[in-house]
């Protein structure tokens, strides 16, 4: 497979630079190009730079992402608050959404701030990570619309409905579990049809309900652990949809019905450690926990125990030494959007990519 390098530098100005002459406004350009180039950094390629052409520039263009939204706070208390986002961008609205929540976390220990009339806001990690600059545990969830058969059902009705919490740590890297409530995500669907790769046994179903590998087949994914993540995934919907007066399953706008806005709701938190126990000790402690699970013998077949988000923590690691492959169908999608060119990139394979790998 051919596919191109780019630095993170390089494609965090471009596809700011994209969405500014789109009509975002600078600021809002930062805050989703850095949202996109995270989720690549941390090797979630299905939520990245991938998406800036077929989703958002898209709905930008047809208003259905509105430029400049009036975001508002619509209820507070001393610990929760709810914002109107006004159809803007999710990853700008949300963004303020976890920083509201930390600020009202360290007056009250925990803060709660519900996001309705939203759209797309890219990795849930990205949010549940920000409450760690202030040695906050951060939580993000969000709704999704409906490409997800709950458990013993044959048609879609909830979404992936992914979640982020991210723990700190006192010198091992922080603990950030982030994941869709499906069996997969529908990025990789996507991504799968775009790259005619098949996508895994046993993760979704076609019309008559039987798993295919298809991703051009695909009618239905299905839920992570079974009934567990169908539960999951009821849950969250309840907690983002219903809890915030917003459209539940398939009530919800499709991403792909570029006719209508998706308007979709999310909840983030902040728990403030220093109102339950000493931030040091807490982080101390985390650090002993992640020592005693990598130090547990692997299972056959397994080279090493991992911790929720170490994997992301290495490949960014890696991403940002070596640059960050773009599959060629892909970036040749990009040159040229809005008259904008990645002009510094190099050309190479998988084996040269990642050799270092061995």
């Amino acid at each position: 497979m051919s596919y191109i390098v780019v630095k993170e530098k390089v494609l965090r100005e471009y596809i700011q630079e994209v969405l500014v002459k789109a009509g975002i406004e600078v600021e809002g350009a930062k805050i989703i190009a850095d949202t996109l180039v995270e989720a690549d950094l941390r090797g979630i390629d299905t939520h990245g730079v991938v998406r800036l052409a077929v989703y958002y520039l898209k709905r930008i263009k047809k208003g259905l992402i509105l430029k400049h939204p009036k975001y508002k706070v619509i209820k507070k208390s001393r610990s929760t608050a709810i914002i109107d986002a006004d159809k803007g961008p999710g990853q700008v609205v949300t963004l303020k959404a976890i920083r509201l929540a930390m600020e009202i976390a360290k007056e009250t220990g925990i803060g709660l701030v519900g996001v309705k009339n939203s759209s797309h806001f890219g990795i849930a990690a990205y949010f549940a990570m920000e409450a760690l600059k202030e040695d906050m545990i951060g939580i993000a969830l969000t709704q999704a619309d409906a490409r997800v058969a709950p458990f013993g059902a044959r048609k879609a009705y909830i979404g992936t409905n992914p979640f982020s919490v991210a723990i700190p740590s006192y010198k091992k890297p922080p603990v950030v579990l982030d994941m869709a409530t499906s069996a997969i995500s529908m990025g990789k669907i996507i991504f799968g049809a775009k790259k005619g790769e098949k996508i895994p046994r046993g993760v979704a179903i076609d019309e008559q309900g039987q798993v295919t590998t298809d991703p051009n087949k695909v009618v239905a994914l299905l839920s992570s652990g079974g009934p567990k993540g169908s539960g999951l995934a009821i849950i969250i919907d309840i907690l983002c949809g219903i809890l915030m007066e917003s459209s539940f399953g398939p009530h919800i706008n499709f991403g792909d019905d570029f006719t209508k806005p998706e308007l979709l709701a999310h909840l983030v938190g902040a728990i403030n450690i220093s109102f339950f126990t000493s931030v040091d000790r807490f982080k101390r402690r985390v650090d002993q926990m992640i020592e005693e699970i990598k130090d547990l013998p692997p299972c056959n077949g397994t080279s090493e125990v991992f911790l929720p988000g170490e994997k992301e923590f290495k490949t960014k690691k890696e991403r940002i030494e070596k640059g960050i492959p773009i599959a060629k169908e892909i970036f040749s999608e990009l040159q040229g959007l809005e008259d904008c060119y990645i002009k510094d990139f190099e050309e190479k394979n998988t084996f040269e990519f990642y050799r270092s790998k061995g």
